[in-house]
């Protein structure tokens, strides 16, 4: 075990019993009730070995927790509002307890294993008490005597308990998905309203705009956008408006200027500028090359 500072380095299962001062029970797996612990908390922990951590939100009168999970080459900074003496459990096992069990053929499974950046999902009371159930059948074995066997069933144990946690992160983003689409109707509602007005807009709408009008502060707006989407938000607008031109130039005579100034362009050529960009040819360009289309369906008919 590495220490430098408030800073610390788990690199074997018996790092981290001797973290906790407990006797190291197994090479394989340990679990640690961290509310029995007085150790004040490092700042960040480096993990050379597997790891599902839950920690109590203390100040939640749900009872609810959030978990992270560090695959090996990960890292977990704490927060800076977590309490000194962090309350929750921890499931740490070595890579070597998969060798020759069903755990091995699962692990690609567990896809909160795969971003080495900091990976956390919040879960509530009735989950964070499965959860700890699992914890404690898991402690509950470490402490039998060893026989040929136990591998075999801790290994089977991580995987349940593993499962679980799949359970719950797919529940999370499924909800994230849900808010994310809700956030997507708003706005194209919000920029249809806009742009089937008979009034001008006076500029175009932007990040901070449809921020003000959706009662969100911008950076909010933007992670919300940003989350599950392919786009950030400045781009999904743009997005957005770029296609509204598109319909107008299909749709009439409408000189490209106007067509500008309708859409809340201070100049045409900034209209130009982001329509290059994003169809990757100038308006007038696609309105000759749209009307080309046309007529030759007319010849062909």
């Amino acid at each position: 075990m590495g220490v430098n500072g408030d800073i610390v380095r788990i690199e074997t299962i018996a790092d981290i019993y001797a973290f906790y001062g407990k006797e190291p029970i197994s090479d394989y797996l340990a679990v640690i009730d961290m509310s029995h612990n007085d150790n004040p908390r490092p700042r960040k922990m480096f993990f050379d070995i597997y790891c599902v951590i839950c920690i109590f939100d203390d100040f939640d009168c749900n009872h609810a927790a959030h978990m992270n999970f560090l695959a090996p080459g990960s890292e977990l900074i704490f927060k800076p509002h977590w309490s000194m003496c962090v309350r929750g459990w921890m499931l740490c096992f070595h890579p070597s307890l998969m060798q020759g069990t069903l755990l091995a053929n699962r692990m690609s499974d567990y896809v909160f294993f795969v971003n080495k950046s900091q990976e956390q999902i919040c879960i509530n009371e009735v989950e964070r008490a499965l959860l700890i159930s699992c914890m404690q059948s898991l402690n509950f074995e470490l402490q039998n005597p060893f026989d040929k066997y136990s591998k075999r069933v801790m290994a089977g144990g991580v995987m349940v308990l593993l499962t679980q946690c799949l359970r719950f992160y797919d529940r999370v983003n499924s909800e994230d998905r849900l808010r994310h689409s809700d956030i997507l109707r708003h706005v194209d509602l919000l920029l249809n309203y806009l742009y089937s007005s008979t009034r001008t807009p006076d500029q175009l709408p932007t990040v901070a705009w449809c921020a003000e009008k959706l009662n969100m502060s911008a950076n909010y707006f933007g992670d919300l956008m940003r989350k599950h989407g392919s786009m950030s938000a400045q781009q999904y607008i743009h997005q957005r408006i770029i296609n509204e031109v598109k319909v107008r130039l299909e749709s009439g005579d409408m000189p490209i200027n106007e067509i500008a100034y309708s859409m809340g362009f201070k100049h045409p050529h900034h209209l130009s500028r982001m329509f290059s960009k994003i169809v990757g040819c100038t308006p007038r360009e696609y309105r000759l090359r749209q009307r080309s289309v046309g007529l030759s369906s007319k010849l062909t008919e």
